[in-house]
This record gives structure tokens, C-alpha cells and sequence, in this order.
């Protein structure tokens, strides 16, 4: 299997899954904000991290090197270029899965709430 393939069902499966949940449970929520941030997360949260997954790709096809020691001899763009682009793809693919996982634990505690203050009105 090709690098790309493998790469996306390792990596981009998982996200999407993630960013799934987020916009499925939004359409579930008890809280009406609480449903559109999901919504707009899960569709913004998996459009950010193809990008950065589909750039760091597209450097390791266009370019001599790897993500941890930079990139060298690219065709189409200058190496400094490359490396930035790398250096921003990568760190904000991380602070990406890193948001997506505080999003999910703020909404799990937030739905708890709005919930228990729902229950005990009606009681």
C-alpha cells in the first residue's frame, strides 16, 4: 500500500471519526449553543487537519528530506518555503487533535449540566 493510503486510514480515519462524533452530536444536544459549536468544529476541525495532512504529503512527494530534519531539494517551491509550511501543517495538526480533545471533554461536561438543570426543572 502506498505511504499516503496508509497514512490516511492511520491517521485521517481517526479524525474523521472524532469530527463525525463532534457534528452527530451536535444534532443531538440538549444545548442549543452547545450544538452549533459542535456542528461548526467537527466540519472546520476535519477541513483544517486534510489540509495540513494533505500539504505535509504533498512536501514529502516535492521534496528531498522528512518533517523532522527538513526538506531539501524541492522542485517547486524553495526549501525555506517548504520547511515553513511544514513547521505551521504540523504544529497546527497537533494543536488540531489537541483542540478536538478538549472540545469533546468541554462538551461532555457541559452536556452533563444542561441536562442535570433540565432534569431538576421538570422534577
Amino acid at each position: 500500500m502506498s505511504d499516503l493510503l496508509i497514512g490516511f486510514v492511520v491517521i485521517m480515519l481517526p479524525v474523521y471519526l472524532c469530527c463525525g462524533l463532534a457534528i452527530f452530536w451536535g444534532a443531538q444536544s440538549a444545548s442549543a449553543r452547545l450544538s452549533r459549536i459542535l456542528r461548526l468544529s467537527g466540519i472546520a476541525w476535519a477541513i483544517w487537519l486534510t489540509a495540513a495532512f494533505l500539504s505535509l504529503n504533498g512536501l514529502d512527494a516535492a521534496c528531498d528530506g522528512d518533517v523532522l530534519y527538513g526538506w531539501r531539494n524541492c522542485t517547486p517551491i524553495a526549501d525555506d518555503l517548504a520547511n515553513t509550511i511544514s513547521s505551521v501543517a504540523l504544529l497546527s495538526f497537533f494543536g488540531g487533535i489537541l483542540y478536538g480533545v478538549l472540545l469533546l471533554i468541554a462538551a461532555t461536561i457541559t452536556e452533563i449540566v444542561v441536562r442535570r438543570r433540565q432534569n431538576q426543572g421538570s422534577s
